[in-house]
């Protein structure tokens, strides 16, 4: 798939990146960009479905689903805390 997109919006890109000390690779830039947004985007929503729930609920939700993947793959961690 290939996007399209106006020369001086490749420009611009090309020599704020140059200013940091970076290649320039645009399409690298664009990518890790992307992808911060569609992250970002996910915790929006995420937080937005959760909204209601009381948070000591989530906590417990959370913790159970660490312990879950924590189990699956293995691993015990004492304490989650770090003590």
């Amino acid at each position: 798939m290939q996007i399209e997109l106006p020369d001086q919006t490749v420009r611009e890109v090309q020599d704020m990146l140059a200013k940091r000390g970076q290649n320039g690779n645009v399409a690298q830039y664009i990518d890790r960009t992307l992808q911060r947004a569609l992250f970002f985007e996910t915790v929006r929503e995420v937080k937005r479905q959760n909204a209601n729930v009381d948070s000591d609920e989530l906590d417990r939700l959370i913790d159970e689903a660490v312990a879950a993947v924590r189990a699956e793959r293995g691993r015990t961690i004492s304490g989650a805390d770090g003590a």
